[in-house]
């Protein structure tokens, strides 16, 4: 369109220059997540991926934030205009000008950079193919004993050296961590603060959603619980779950409600049934809408790719962000027409469903084993049946 535009010259650069612009950003993309296999490999790699990943969502997130502030602001600066017309993002728009301009050998020299460029990807894509990445064992400190005085205990143990030593699931705690700040810190660039402490529910929202199929990431292993289902497991799942959601997102609510001044009662009261609510949720569904997982070992170049059907677990994230916001209702009426007397309301709210869907959740491996374990692993190979069957 900019090309036909200007001139029948400009449009006929713009068709190749479009056409090398669409295999610039395809083998972009597939060189970031051969490269996010490398750095997925080390904690600090995970962590720092988490945070990019983040903003980037986040801006898409904020658009109409991003929007307005352009509008104020008057357009872009010309230092930054001339940013974005130097990187290979913006080469298609330059050649497509210096054509319509009748600058005819800059508009040849950066059709022959997209060229190049894209042979470069090509190549450097092909070169990590050849390397088979998965995610790295991880031999961080903690190497004292489990001690566990009950089954609970001994799976709370085991989740939280999961949590603390697997670079995915660091990966994806820094996302929801990093999503909340960036999420509620972009308002900032029209001069509104207030949406700041809600960067704490934001963060418990995202870290409920991204735990959405904690039962289908164990891939084979999970025929192990369910030969032995119980409630132990779904209560020591819960508590991890809080222990490293819980104080991130107390601090940054409690920190930023202090720099904003308010408001108190609806913060808190919200905070709390998410905290509960989305606690119990995770376990529930995961249990009875559970995405069967990948093994750790055959995640190949992409350590995110956690399912085989990643349609299936993206909708169970959408479908968490909604069943997530259902608790912190009761909560919110009640805060905002009776004030303080809201946040008892939510500590309820967020206990009764700590408990009372953790005890569905429970119930659902009891009652299902069969029919969870036939969803956990639909084509199961030889030597991976357990004894007895589960057919």
């Amino acid at each position: 369109m900019l090309g036909a535009g200007r001139s029948a010259a400009a449009a006929a650069v713009a068709l190749p220059a479009a056409v090398l612009q669409l295999a610039l950003f395809v083998l972009l993309s597939k060189v970031v997540v051969a490269l996010f296999g490398l750095v997925l490999r080390s904690r600090a790699g995970a962590i720092a991926s988490g945070v990019l990943n983040a903003l980037v969502l986040a801006l898409l997130s904020q658009g109409g934030v991003v929007a307005v502030a352009y509008g104020e602001a008057g357009g872009l600066p010309p230092a930054v205009d001339a940013v974005l017309h130097a990187l290979p993002s913006g080469w298609g728009v330059v050649a497509v000008e210096s054509a319509a301009q009748g600058r005819w050998a800059l508009s040849a020299g950066v059709l022959a950079g997209q060229v190049l460029l894209v042979a470069l990807l090509l190549a450097a894509w092909a070169a990590l193919l050849t390397r088979r990445v998965g995610v790295a064992r991880t031999t961080a400190g903690g190497r004292g004993r489990m001690r566990a005085a009950t089954a609970s205990g001994a799976v709370l143990g085991r989740e939280l050296r999961t949590w603390s030593r697997d670079p995915v699931r660091s990966h994806q705690l820094t996302f929801a961590l990093a999503y909340g700040v960036f999420f509620a810190a972009l308002p900032l660039l029209t001069g509104w603060e207030q949406m700041l402490p809600w960067s704490g529910p934001v963060f418990v929202l995202m870290a409920a959603m991204l735990s959405a199929n904690v039962y289908g990431v164990d891939g084979t292993a999970l025929w192990l619980l369910l030969l032995t289902p119980g409630g132990d497991d779904v209560r020591g799942r819960q508590l991890a779950w809080l222990l490293f959601v819980t104080p991130a997102a107390l601090a940054l609510t409690v920190g930023f409600t202090v720099l904003v001044g308010g408001p108190w009662p609806l913060l808190l009261a919200v905070l709390s049934a998410l905290l509960g609510g989305c606690a119990g949720l995770v376990p529930l569904v995961s249990v009875y809408a559970l995405v069967p997982g990948v093994d750790p070992h055959r995640r190949s170049g992409n350590p995110l790719r956690l399912t085989e059907d990643e349609g299936s677990a993206t909708g169970m994230m959408y479908v968490m962000m909604l069943l997530g916001l259902l608790p912190a209702v009761p909560a919110a009426v009640a805060a905002v027409l009776y004030g303080w007397a809201g946040v008892p309301v939510g500590l309820a709210t967020g206990l009764l469903c700590w408990w009372g869907l953790g005890a569905l959740a429970a119930r659902g491996l009891r009652a299902r084993p069969r029919t969870a374990a036939h969803d956990a692993h639909r084509a199961p190979r030889p030597g991976h049946v357990p004894a007895g069957g589960l057919r």
